[in-house]
C-alpha cells in the first residue's frame, strides 16, 4: 500500500475486537498501519467509548472461556490426571479478574504500539445529541437506542 499524501482514519470497534480475539491474524496488517503511522503518512483514531466497548467484549469473552476451563479441571474424565505432575499446572487456581486486566492492559498496549490516537470524550453538547436523536438525525435511525455511543463520538469529534 502506497500513500502519498497524509491519510486520517477512525477505526471502530469491529477492527478492534478483532485484535484481542486473534492478534496473530492481524499482526502484519497492524506493523503495516504502524509504518504509515510512523511516516507521518496515515493518522488513526479511535475513540475512547470504542475502547471501553472492546473491554466489555474483552471482559464477557474471557469469562465465558475461563468458565468453561474451570468445568474441564473439575470435569470427571481429568480426576485421574490431578495427581500427575506433569499436569499439576493444569489444575491451578486462576484469579479471572487479573486475567481479564492483563488482557485489557495488553490490548492497550498494543494499541499505543501502532500509533492509534484515542479521542477522549471531553466537553460535549447533550443538547446537540438529543436534538439529533429526536429529529432521527444521524447517527440515528428507526432504532434509536443503540446510537449514543456513536452520537456521543460523533459529537465529542
Amino acid at each position: 500500500m502506497v500513500i502519498y499524501k497524509k491519510v486520517y482514519a477512525f477505526v471502530d470497534t469491529s477492527v478492534l475486537d478483532p485484535m484481542y480475539n486473534d492478534y496473530s491474524k492481524l499482526e502484519k496488517v497492524f506493523q503495516n498501519l504502524k509504518k504509515h503511522i510512523s511516516n507521518k503518512k496515515l493518522v488513526l483514531f479511535t475513540h475512547e467509548i470504542v475502547i471501553r466497548e472492546v473491554e466489555k467484549h474483552i471482559d464477557e469473552q474471557i469469562s465465558k472461556q475461563l468458565e468453561g476451563y474451570c468445568k474441564l479441571q473439575k470435569s470427571k474424565e481429568l480426576v485421574l490426571l490431578k495427581d500427575v505432575k506433569k499436569y499439576k499446572n493444569l489444575f491451578g487456581e486462576i484469579d479471572n479478574n487479573q486475567v481479564i486486566k492483563d488482557t485489557i492492559k495488553e490490548f492497550k498496549v498494543k494499541l499505543s504500539d501502532i500509533g492509534i490516537q484515542v479521542i477522549k470524550t471531553g466537553n460535549i453538547s447533550i443538547k446537540n445529541i438529543l436534538n439529533n436523536y429526536f429529529l432521527v438525525k444521524p447517527p440515528f435511525c428507526e432504532t434509536k437506542k443503540s446510537e449514543f455511543p456513536d452520537a456521543i463520538m460523533l459529537e465529542s469529534i
